[in-house]
């Protein structure tokens, strides 16, 4: 596992990881609340999703960790 710094030509959306569907036993219409939630952006999370939409380019490891 390694923590990068990247350089990205294109476009981003940040959205919450914590909205994406589990398994978890949670009502349909709530599912469909938290898509709507996501898709709005993030405001702030602990689990911040990053979708990119053209080329990633590795400038830098910042560092390397050996599982």
């Amino acid at each position: 596992m390694q923590i990068v710094k990247l350089r990205v030509k294109g476009s981003s959306f940040e959205g919450d990881g914590n909205l994406l569907p589990k398994e978890d036993g949670v009502l349909f219409a709530r599912k469909i609340e938290q898509a709507r939630e996501y898709w709005m952006g993030n405001v702030s999370n602990d689990l911040p999703e990053l979708l990119i939409n053209g080329k990633i380019e590795v400038v830098e490891i910042i560092d390397d960790f050996t599982v």
